[in-house]
């Protein structure tokens, strides 16, 4: 490789078509014919920019926040929930003093929305819904840490990470003279 080429390469420029005359090198055998050219044929590199660093660090998504310690029941059997939805999985029933309702919860490495009421559900008691009565059976009383769930105030948009190529016109000096 020539000293031309190898600074270039060096400074971040990259050759991507470079006439094999033009390297100090033999051509491959395959495009050796007898015929010359009259001019070195032109050198395109390609200038790489490497991509900006993030202006600010990008906020979370959702915010978290601990509720403690709760007791966790599980319930079945249909009907119409608080908020006027019809029962389902991923939801449960809460205290409204304690957990306003459609807040976004989480504990057992699942997340589940606050949509019903129990007249036994007081406190920090949270009962959740499933279509199966024999998952409820099995299921019994467990204590679980729960997390409140909460959109992000302002999450700021990720800034452009992409990476410039530009084509720079680059020049060889021609030795044959």
């Amino acid at each position: 490789m020539n000293k031309t080429l190898r600074r270039a390469v060096e400074t971040g420029l990259v050759a991507v078509l470079v006439a094999p005359i033009a390297l100090g090198v033999a051509a491959p055998a395959y495009a050796q014919t007898s015929i010359k050219p009259k001019a070195i044929a032109p050198v395109v590199a390609l200038k790489f920019t490497p991509p900006a660093p993030p202006a600010a660090p990008v906020q979370p998504a959702v915010t978290a926040s601990d509720l403690g310690q709760f007791k966790i029941t599980c319930y079945s059997g249909g009907g119409i929930t608080a908020t006027g939805t019809p029962a389902h999985e991923g939801e449960v029933a809460v205290d409204p003093s304690v957990i306003p309702l459609e807040t976004m919860l989480s504990f057992d490495g699942q997340t589940f929305q606050a949509q019903d009421t129990g007249g036994a559900v007081l406190g920090n008691h949270i009962d959740m819904y499933n279509d199966s009565n024999s998952f409820c059976d099995n299921w019994g009383v467990k204590y679980f840490d729960v997390t409140k769930l909460a959109p992000a105030a302002s999450a700021s948009p990720a800034a452009s990470q992409s990476a410039a190529v530009e084509a720079v016109p680059a020049t060889v000096a021609d030795d044959r003279r």
